[in-house]
């Protein structure tokens, strides 16, 4: 199939609505004005001049006498509940009509018989009402090839385009009969009227096969040919007069227009695990509930109840020109995510605006309670009734995309402030980076790629794209957020002003745990140069001066000293260099006792260690050794490493001596052990089965997060 270029496209588009407005316009001016004015007054017609009004009783006519009825000047005929009462009201316009152009047409008034001069109407004698109705058809049609144009391969795109060549049809048709002066030929109404309920069902038949094939097409079955096959049906049989109740027309659009919400339906439940087709979803139907839901609940239900319509036909139109553009938003999927922070307030709009409609016309049907006081009573129900069933229900189901800080600032503070002193602090605020960012947005998951640290939201609001603290800013990472709050919505502008907010919090927290880490270091480096300068002089002086048996005491110390001096200065260590360290002292120690030592190993050793993390491990580990040696004597000490989980280290000592209960023998190291444990967030575990064990286990500042997501590297679209 040939396809046009967007240019001849619009340019075809347009000389088609072009060529509508002028045919419309003509058929206009050909319709006849009358002077003296006819006009409807409640349930009297009359006639009107500069001086006075009589209320007109019949119209002669040389075929004979026309009943003056209120119902000559119907906006729309679709009202008349029979088609009988549609035929004669076409053979009165006909007959009217043909006298008035014949200069034949008489008023007839209790006093009078007036002669109803006519002439054909000017340009400044079309109300406003017949130019509105004329904009809105060309602008939804316009809209709708505009779409096409730049579109054409896409079904939905093209069923749009189609609803909009409906809206052309029945829109300027109706403007040109509803605007009348007061009567125009009868043969030319029929046709028009024929057109309007054309082009309504072909309207609502696009609108059927728009929503099959939007946001993603349901099923390869011939749903579309079906609802135009229906709708020509419909049409030819109201054309026929096939039906007992010339409200068939509007009876049939509701038809239509209820199988395309129960497609919608479907479309909601197979977008509810996709979030943007469920935003499109979520847009279209709002449009379509802003434009044909008012206009079905204003103008169609109250035709097809044979209930008077509570406003104007043609200015009801209006309320499509909502749909038309709410949808091309939908279509080109123009800020489609916007749509999730007040979702439900435009559907409560919706509903207490047709509850109050409903209600008032029961209460005028069925209860015959008058117009004035059945709109009182409406409000009033629905103020009383709906609202705080509205705000109660809302309350429990709605998911605001736009969180309030009071939901998750709580939350970060504490990982933002609360950080091991003696430690990188520093370091340890940028390592729960990720840890901040989900417990804010909640998304399904993250992953890292390399790139600019600019924030921004990627494929119509699935992922977001924020900064990676924990990089090089020689080398800087991004993170990207898949899918907000558990995939349940889209990120929208507000998050990034969330996230602006949180790298400001971020900011703050790192300044301060870059002045608190430089105090401490210089706090370090004066206290190191202390003890240097003065315990080291004394103990060295002491090994000179000790006895063979002594000096073991004192090279004990000093290797204390050196663990504390290096842990003060602060310098990283490998978990490989520090587990190389700690083999050499303990198989030292089991060799002095004549014990065998077996040593495993199942961690990363590229792991860092700080300076605090490594002085602790390495005092708990030989407090557990020298409780093991002074109050078991083992013939075997086991010293096993391993990862319970990736943020945590675990060392586990067991030996094959015989020992009491801890608390009776070495409860205060134990107790020692405990606060060191605690200080590195974690613990210290005492058992005793056919061998006693100490189980030391802590979590490590710095373990990178981000590896229990996947590590994918993503282009930006």
């Amino acid at each position: 199939m040939t396809r046009l270029s967007p240019y001849h496209a619009l340019i075809g588009s347009s000389i088609v609505v072009v060529l509508v407005l002028v045919l419309c316009m003509g058929m206009a001016l050909k319709a006849p004005t009358f002077s003296p004015n006819i006009e409807v007054d409640g349930d009297r017609v009359l006639m009107r001049d500069q001086h006075s009004s009589q209320v007109v009783t019949e119209f002669y006519t040389p075929q004979g006498m026309v009943v003056a009825r209120p119902q000559l000047l119907l906006e729309e005929p679709d009202v008349l509940p029979t088609y009988a009462e549609f035929n004669q009201f076409m053979s009165d316009q006909q007959q009217l009509y043909t006298a008035a152009m014949r200069q034949q047409l008489y008023a007839v008034t209790d006093r009078e018989s007036v002669l109803l001069t006519t002439e054909y109407r000017r340009w400044q004698d079309l109300p406003w009402m017949f130019w509105f109705q004329l904009f809105v058809g060309a602008a939804g049609a316009l809209t709708g090839a505009a779409i096409y144009a730049f579109s054409q391969k896409n079904a939905a795109t093209r069923y749009y385009a189609l609803t909009g060549l409906g809206y052309l049809l029945f829109a300027p048709s109706a403007a040109i009969y509803s605007t009348r002066d007061f009567v125009i030929s009868g043969e030319l109404f029929r046709i028009l009227s024929a057109i309007n309920h054309f082009g309504a069902l072909f309207f609502t038949a696009s609108l059927v096969a728009l929503l099959w094939h939007y946001p993603s097409p349901i099923r390869r079955w011939p749903v579309p040919f079906c609802a135009y096959a229906v709708a020509l049906i419909f049409w030819l049989m109201d054309m026929l007069q096939w039906w007992p109740d010339a409200t068939f027309v509007p009876l049939s659009v509701l038809i239509l227009f209820s199988a395309g919400i129960l497609i919608a339906g479907v479309q909601g439940w197979m977008a509810r695990r996709r979030p943007v087709a469920r935003a499109s979803f979520r847009w279209f139907i709002v449009s379509i509930f802003l434009g044909t839901g008012l206009f079905a609940g204003f103008v169609i239900i109250p035709t097809a109840l044979n209930h008077p319509m509570p406003i104007s036909q043609g200015l009801m139109f209006g309320a499509f020109l909502l749909m038309y553009w709410g949808l091309a938003l939908g279509l080109l999927r123009y800020r489609l995510f916007e749509l999730e922070a007040w979702w439900f307030s435009i559907w409560s709009w919706f509903l207490s605006g047709l509850s109050i409609i409903i209600v008032d016309i029961l209460l005028v049907t069925f209860l015959s309670v008058s117009n004035q006081n059945a709109a009182i009573i409406a409000v009033a129900l629905i103020g009383w009734v709906y609202f705080p069933v509205r705000q109660w229900v809302l309350q429990r189901i709605r998911r605001d995309a736009r969180q309030n800080i009071d939901q998750w600032l709580p939350s970060i503070l504490p990982l933002l402030l609360d950080v091991r002193l003696g430690s990188d602090q520093e370091r340890q605020i940028r390592q729960r980076w990720p840890q901040i960012l989900q417990v804010v947005f909640e998304p399904l998951h993250m992953s890292r790629q390399a790139g600019q640290q600019i924030t921004s939201i990627l494929q119509s609001g699935q992922q977001l794209l924020v900064p990676d603290l924990r990089s090089d800013h020689s080398a800087p990472q991004m993170l990207r957020l898949h899918h907000a709050a558990r995939g349940q919505r889209l990120f929208v502008r507000h998050d990034l002003k969330t996230m602006h907010m949180l790298l400001q919090l971020a900011e703050l927290a790192l300044s301060v745990a870059r002045a608190r880490d430089t105090g401490a270091r210089l706090e370090r480096e004066r206290i190191a140069r202390d003890i240097h300068d003065d315990l080291g002089a004394r103990l060295l002086y002491l090994l000179q001066k000790s006895t063979p048996d002594q000096q073991g005491i004192v090279r004990e110390t000093l290797d204390d000293l050196r663990h504390l001096l290096n842990s003060l200065d602060g310098e990283e260590i490998s978990l490989g260099e520090a587990l190389a360290n700690w083999r050499l002292e303990t198989s030292k120690r089991t060799q002095a006792t004549s014990a065998k030592l077996i040593w495993d190993v199942d961690v990363d050793e590229e792991r860092i260690l700080s300076a605090f993390e490594y002085h602790h491990l390495t005092r708990m580990l030989r407090e557990a050794v020298t409780n093991a040696f002074k109050h078991s004597q083992p013939s075997l000490l086991r010293v096993a490493f391993y990862h319970p989980s990736p943020e945590q280290l675990a060392i586990d000592i067991h030996n094959d001596g015989m020992q009491a209960h801890p608390h009776q023998n070495h409860g205060r190291g134990l107790q020692n052990m405990q606060r060191r444990a605690q200080s590195l967030n974690g613990l210290v575990t005492w058992q005793q089965d056919r061998e006693h064990h100490i189980l030391i286990r802590v979590r490590t500042s710095h373990y990178d997060a981000i590896d229990q997501y996947p590590d994918v590297l993503e282009s930006q679209p």
